[in-house]
């Protein structure tokens, strides 16, 4: 399973925010690497570290969004009430495949291909299409 690599132009423009983007992206290649390299490993090795990251992830999430909307409401942003939404469905995403992780419902595979697709590359779009608005607003704001 090949990682999602941080790109620069994945930058919004607000340090801290952008700080936090480059650390999720940093744990969960971290984890997606470990497993490609290490396919092998005893089995409850790859549980503790999967373990290890949806516990990061999940309290990591809650902080960053956390952050995310103090920023907006500082600001002002028009679009909060949205973000916010957007931000408290992908937390329930990740609740939910956490709860398949201890539930054993799924594969340690199957649950990396799932984080991939609905952390990462959510996150991608996300950061896309709503996040760099949020910089783009926040920015301005500074500037005036």
């Amino acid at each position: 399973m090949i990682a999602i690599k941080w790109k620069d132009d994945l930058l919004i423009g607000v340090e801290e925010i952008d700080q936090q983007h480059k650390e999720i992206f940093k744990r969960s290649n971290y984890f997606l690497n470990f497993l490609n390299n290490n396919e092998k490993e005893d089995k409850n090795t790859i549980i503790d570290e999967m373990e290890n990251l949806f516990y990061f992830l999940t309290d990591y999430f809650v902080t960053h969004f956390s952050s995310e909307e103090r920023l907006q409401e500082e600001y002002n942003y028009p679009d909060y009430e949205k973000h916010q939404f957007i931000h408290k469905n992908f937390i329930d995403k990740i609740t939910e495949l956490k709860f398949d992780f201890i539930n054993e419902n799924e594969d340690i595979h199957s649950l990396a291909v799932k984080l991939k697709e609905e952390v990462l590359v959510w996150l991608v779009e996300h950061i896309n299409k709503e996040d760099k608005k949020v910089g783009e607003y926040i920015n301005s704001s500074i500037e005036e």
